[in-house]
């Protein structure tokens, strides 16, 4: 089973204090396929992934013991994941953005093609891997920069809102057009 979380905390030094209660809900029975982290550490968006692990058993509570942050998220890659490369490993960042998504819909090489072609030049060469995740990241970008505020550290959520809104609806348009399904997605 693939999932995602996010976690966010006032104060980086407390992070693992913050985790301990969802330590329990937050492992992998089966890490095998691959998991990764992002979160910033003194305002550095930084990266932990790993495509293929070793790990039997993952707990992520392990993984941040050493972390200073205010935001984490993670994500474990679904048990069919193909391609275990670091770029098709979520979370996905594009500037001081992360994204995270589970979830998959069917007939995406048909529609790659058109979600990549939605994205401003400028931020499709951010694109290093094969995923609907990241492919949907971008598209949420590049609504997102239709408001001119992808840059805008101060960012209200509505207008966050507004262009994931945008991204679902758009891609649904796009999934019914092209007869495709899609299975529930966070």
């Amino acid at each position: 089973m693939s999932f995602c979380f996010g976690l966010y905390s006032n104060d980086a030094g407390v992070l693992t204090t913050a985790f301990e209660p969802f330590a329990k809900d937050l492992m992998a029975e089966d890490a095998r396929r691959g998991w990764g982290m992002g979160y910033y550490q003194a305002a550095q968006p930084l990266f932990r992934k790993q495509p293929r692990s070793t790990d039997a058993e993952l707990f992520f509570a392990d993984k941040v013991s050493d972390l200073r942050a205010s935001l984490l998220l993670g994500h474990v890659r679904p048990a069919d994941a193909v391609n275990a490369i670091p770029e098709n490993t979520a979370p996905f960042r594009y500037q001081n953005w992360f994204f995270s998504s589970c979830g998959q819909f069917s007939n995406f090489d048909e529609l790659k093609a058109e979600m990549v072609g939605s994205v401003p030049e400028y931020m499709r060469r951010n694109i290093k891997g094969s995923t609907p995740g990241e492919c949907l990241f971008h598209l949420f970008l590049a609504f997102l920069n239709d408001t001119g505020k992808v840059n805008d550290p101060k960012l209200g959520g509505q207008v966050a809102a507004r262009a994931l809104t945008s991204t679902l609806n758009y891609l649904d348009r796009l999934m019914t057009t092209n007869s495709a399904s899609a299975a529930p997605l966070a």
